[in-house]
């Protein structure tokens, strides 16, 4: 994992740059309905070049889909696995003969299709979704780290953990965390444009409330009382840990109707 993040960094800096050299007409980028086509044109003055690579872009953005189709049907599963989520015992259920999670991978691809289709109705809309998705992914950051630092980090980190900030730079990180995404949201719901007007609105804090709104009710309608916390998995040839621990495998449930996809790891409790 580490490797792949590596190799992204190296590859991703000359990227960059080699975008930022090569643009020179950046309202022509801004004003085009396919902005790196434009790009690849002013970079190497040439349409057939600038098509070759717009094709293998769409060629690699092709296999980026599949797998990430693949792990949003894993992530589905597992969520509907829990109950968190509507229709929870039809998403949870595994293929008998696949021994993969079918339904959801299916739901989720109808999902992000319906979700796409919002761009051809409102580009403002659908930006405004985006911008939602990106601000909620930092706000998860931020909420385990607000709750180790309130509850105490001694209560909840494990004290045998391979990596220990320490009592000064790890209540630090989790402080300047929480603080920061909070500046951050606020400023992520401010108005780009002033003045404002309905065509160039921030929409991103109406999505967030109606988001908010839809998961409060979910949560007060029943979910509170059947969602049962994601699976903690654990490493089994560890051989301190089987010393420490008394681990008790369990199937997800006892009437194995619903099992793990194929690939991932036995669940503990």
């Amino acid at each position: 994992m580490m490797l792949s993040l590596v190799i992204s960094a190296i590859s991703v800096i000359p990227w960059t740059l080699a975008f930022m050299f090569s643009t020179n007409d950046l309202e022509a980028v801004g004003s085009s309905r396919f902005p790196i086509l434009e790009v690849y044109q002013q970079a190497l003055n040439n349409r057939s070049g600038a098509t070759f690579l717009a094709v293998w872009l769409l060629v690699v953005y092709f296999g980026s889909i599949i797998s990430a189709t693949a792990a949003t049907g894993r992530l589905t599963w597992a969520f509907a696995r829990d109950n968190g989520l509507p229709f929870s015992p039809t998403l949870a259920k595994i293929h008998p003969r696949l021994q993969m999670p079918v339904n959801a991978t299916c739901a989720a691809s109808v999902f992000v299709a319906v979700y796409g289709a919002i761009y051809v109705g409102s580009t403002t809309a659908f930006n405004s979704f985006i911008s939602m998705s990106i601000l909620s992914l930092n706000v998860t950051y931020a909420i385990p780290q607000g709750i180790v630092f309130f509850r105490g980090r001694d209560k909840i980190l494990p004290s045998t953990r391979h990596f220990n900030l320490g009592k000064i730079l790890g209540p630090f990180c989790n402080i300047f965390t929480v603080l920061w995404v909070s500046l951050y949201t606020v400023l992520f719901c401010l108005p780009t444009f002033l003045p404002t007007e309905v065509a160039s609105m921030n929409y991103v804090s109406v999505v967030v409330a109606g988001v908010v709104l839809i998961i409060t009710i979910m949560w007060f309608s029943g979910k509170n009382k059947t969602f049962s916390g994601p699976v903690s998995y654990l490493t089994l040839n560890d051989p301190l840990l089987l010393r420490r621990e008394r681990v008790v495998l369990m199937s997800f449930d006892p009437d194995h109707k619903h099992g793990a996809p194929r690939g991932s790891p036995s669940p503990a409790r």
